[in-house]
């Protein structure tokens, strides 16, 4: 099956400080492809992530997901600023 994708060059998590993307799912087991794109100084840069690492970065920063074939899982953290807990 081919799956999704966030295939928008301007996407960015608007609001949260930083967002963190972990891994649950093991590349060329699970699923295919779903590299993971950020741009660098106007520089395109792919990563592969394997299961159990994670990408820590700015939410502002642009980023996406290519297609996807399988079940890829993983987790989505986005980190907002607010008032203290009391």
């Amino acid at each position: 099956d081919t799956g999704g994708s966030v295939l928008d060059e301007n996407h960015r998590d608007q609001g949260s400080l930083l967002t963190m993307s972990a891994m649950l799912s093991q590349e060329g087991e699970d699923y295919w492809g779903a590299e993971f794109v950020t741009w660098d100084s106007g520089q395109r840069r792919e990563r592969r992530l394997g299961k159990g690492d994670a990408i820590l970065f700015p939410s502002e920063k642009r980023h996406n997901v290519k297609q996807v074939r399988g079940d890829r899982r993983c987790i989505i953290m986005e980190l907002w600023e607010g008032p203290a807990n009391r």
